[in-house]
């Protein structure tokens, strides 16, 4: 797990002071740590000359929009969950939730899909964590395992280069050529700065705005590695210097590490050792914004599109999974699947109505009143179309009223959404139909008077597209919902 090492010598350290101080804070902390020779302060004189290197060669493509959100995490385990934050804010994701006040803002305790927070505090995430909750909030990602051809070190120094290293066309020149004057602008006929806009509202969307950052690297690396204190740890990276081959690892540690230059090789090369709560290497994540238009357009005007549940990734959750895909493809293909099918599958033939649960669980409850109204807006939709639909309403007649989690399901404590399993198994049905199949059933069994599918329903199908998604990867071994 990541940013873990600290937190088990911190505790142990309190559980010792504690012996002897009963009910008082412990007396022993720390401030910093000196980095080691492996690594370059970003504000040593030998730092800045590799940031001046990386900004002659164009190097610093990703830097501006990451240094402008780059924070510290909150707890000493939520490195990856604060680097996901930065990455988040980067790219002006609007989380559509409220942060603060009228403010909407991502920051840690929003990141509530996937794992839960409480249980992050105390063990970090993996990397597999990290690249479902960055796909929980619309990014797309690509994974990359170190100990893999895909993740060799020559793919990551070509990933660096393509998310670092930009193109003079983006308007970034040093040197003595094309040099803009700051000072004393060129003016033109009109008496404005000739590189601005006469017009004053076209000038406001351009100079004042943000350029759209596309793409960021995520590494994940174990600190003994770069010989720091530590093990696992996630950070963005901000920067590459071609000549020095170094990248800038913006550390959300900044009560230990603050930002360094490391060398590119040596980075790659702390990816490789096995994180031991999965057994697999780490790695390094591209996240980029969603391509698809439709899905980008689902994403900023809806939920994240796994809000209404949280994935289980254990070895009896695959075993599941891979029996469901065995069922899929032992059936008559030569029919369309049935509600009835899948919900006599996932109830073991009406015995287990919980069983479902053995899968995915209901997600935890948003943090403000309007994500929940728009929640509970997605669920009962799917209500309404498991009532109205002539296939599936004889199920939901006779299902009990069932709390929403039962045996398999972790302790809700009034945290978890109130979605039955009945209405889980419904969303997974829609999920093993193909796109098309998947909107005619939802249309035809739109409630009477209704013409045409709302938001809520169109956020069902993505969020039933995010579960086929699920199931397909877990089947067939991957580790990422890519």
């Amino acid at each position: 797990m990541a940013c873990l090492r600290t937190v088990a010598a911190i505790t142990a350290i309190a559980a010792t002071f504690s012996i002897c101080y009963a009910m008082s804070a412990p007396r022993y902390s720390f401030y910093k740590r000196v980095l080691p020779s492996s690594c370059t302060a970003f504000s040593s004189k030998r730092g800045k000359d590799i940031f001046v290197s990386a900004l002659q060669n164009h190097g610093l493509k990703a830097y501006y929009a990451l240094m402008e959100q780059h924070t510290t995490q909150s707890e000493p385990a939520f490195c990856g969950i604060s680097t996901l934050v930065i990455v988040l804010n980067a790219f002006s994701v609007d989380p559509k939730q409220s942060w603060k006040g009228p403010w909407r803002w991502y920051h840690e305790d929003i990141l509530n899909c996937c794992v839960d927070l409480e249980v992050v505090k105390e063990q970090g995430i993996t990397f597999r964590d990290f690249s479902c909750l960055a796909i929980c909030q619309g990014l797309s990602v690509d994974v990359r395992y170190a100990d893999s051809e895909k993740g060799s070190v020559e793919e990551f120094r070509s990933a660096v280069r393509k998310v670092c290293i930009e193109d003079t066309a983006d308007g970034v020149f040093v040197g003595n050529q094309n040099k803009i004057n700051l000072v004393n602008p060129p003016v033109g006929n009109n008496g404005t700065p000739s590189h601005q806009s006469d017009n004053a509202e076209e000038k406001s969307d351009t100079d004042a705005a943000p350029d759209a950052l596309q793409d960021i690297l995520v590494v994940s690396y174990d600190r003994k590695t770069l010989s720091q204190t530590g093990s696992g740890h996630f950070s963005p990276l901000a920067a590459y210097d071609p000549i020095s081959d170094s990248v800038l690892i913006l550390d959300t540690a900044r009560f230990k590490y603050g930002a360094h230059w490391v060398s590119l090789q040596l980075l790659h090369s702390a990816m490789i050792p096995p994180d031991s709560a999965t057994g697999r290497s780490r790695g390094f994540a591209l996240l980029s914004r969603p391509i698809d238009e439709r899905e980008q357009h689902l994403s900023n005007d809806l939920l994240p599109v796994s809000m209404l549940f949280q994935f289980k990734f254990s070895e009896e959750a695959k075993n599941h999974q891979a029996d469901f895909k065995k069922f899929l493809e032992s059936r008559d293909k030569s029919t369309t699947i049935t509600w009835e099918e899948v919900y006599h599958h996932w109830t073991r033939g009406g015995s287990d109505p919980s069983f479902v649960w053995r899968m995915i669980e209901p997600q935890f409850k948003p943090h403000d009143e309007e994500t929940t109204n728009l929640v509970n807006e997605v669920i009962a939709a799917a209500q309404g179309l498991l009532s109205s639909s002539t296939s599936a309403k004889h199920v939901v007649d006779k299902s009990e009223e069932v709390d929403p989690c039962l045996t398999g399901c972790r302790p809700n404590h009034a945290r978890t959404l109130p979605i039955r399993p009945v209405e889980a198994i419904f969303i997974v049905f829609l999920s093993v139909l193909d796109k098309d199949e998947r909107r005619k059933f939802v249309a035809s069994a739109l409630a009477a008077g209704q013409s045409k599918m709302g938001p809520a329903e169109e956020k069902l199908l993505t969020v039933a597209n995010i579960v086929g998604k699920y199931i397909n990867m877990a089947a067939t071994g991957e580790k990422t919902l890519v």
